[in-house]
């Protein structure tokens, strides 16, 4: 029997996105080639494609970032304020906060996902226990949902993917991994750009992925493959 849209709105009503963004002006360093007028505008874009994907739920960015706030406030987001100074303990904090307001589960994706979908928040949010999506290489972790309170200490950054699964693996959790999912592909550096470059062909997208993407690549003076 299909799911009715009263049971959808229950579920999605237990569930908290969450979006951390230390800020557009200063993101995307590693990106030196470009000036930072084109990397807060690709950061924007980016960001925007993960709250577009996070409609279905309750989405929260993390910023310490007053032009962040007012971004996310904008597009309709709640925002929690950064205050500890480093991204897993203001991460934790905030989920906390989430716990302590009702929230029965979390999903943190991190806001440079260009080509995150609903279908990864949905399929996130209905998981048990633990889901993660890594990035291409497998290091770091784009996308980590859980119940809350959470069983592990988050430890996103480098190596996180392994660190998490680590600590997952020590609690006993159960936990699902999406390899497939083009939310893999993240912007850190030049070459992920031209990884980018290469999927905007790609049947599975849709024409407003496609337009995203090539407004990312023509800010960084790239043409799709």
């Amino acid at each position: 029997m299909p799911k009715s849209d009263e049971w959808r709105a229950e579920e999605a009503a237990g569930v908290a996105v969450v979006v951390p963004i230390r800020s557009f002006a200063g993101g995307k360093s590693r990106l030196a080639t470009l000036g930072p007028e084109q990397r807060s505008a690709i950061g924007r874009l980016a960001a925007h494609a993960v709250l577009e994907a996070s409609i279905d739920y309750h989405a929260h960015v993390v910023t310490g970032d007053g032009q962040v706030a007012s971004w996310a406030r904008g597009l309709g987001a709640s925002v929690l304020v950064r205050r500890e100074g480093s991204l897993n303990a203001d991460l934790e904090s905030a989920l906390s906060e989430l716990e302590a307001k009702g929230y029965r589960r979390v999903v943190i994706a991190l806001g440079d996902l260009p080509l995150l979908k609903a279908a990864d928040i949905c399929a996130a949010a209905a998981s048990r226990g633990f889901y993660l999506i890594p990035d291409r290489h497998r290091t770091g972790t784009n996308l980590l949902s859980c119940d809350l309170p959470c069983a592990i200490r988050l430890a996103f950054g480098k190596e996180s993917f392994p660190a998490h699964l680590a600590a997952i693996a020590e609690a006993g959790a159960e936990c699902l991994i999406d390899e497939l999912s083009l939310a893999r592909y993240d912007i850190d550096v030049s070459q992920d750009l031209d990884v980018l470059a290469t999927l905007a062909s790609r049947e599975s997208l849709t024409p407003r992925e496609v337009n995203r993407l090539v407004s990312i690549l023509s800010l960084a003076g790239r043409s799709t493959a």
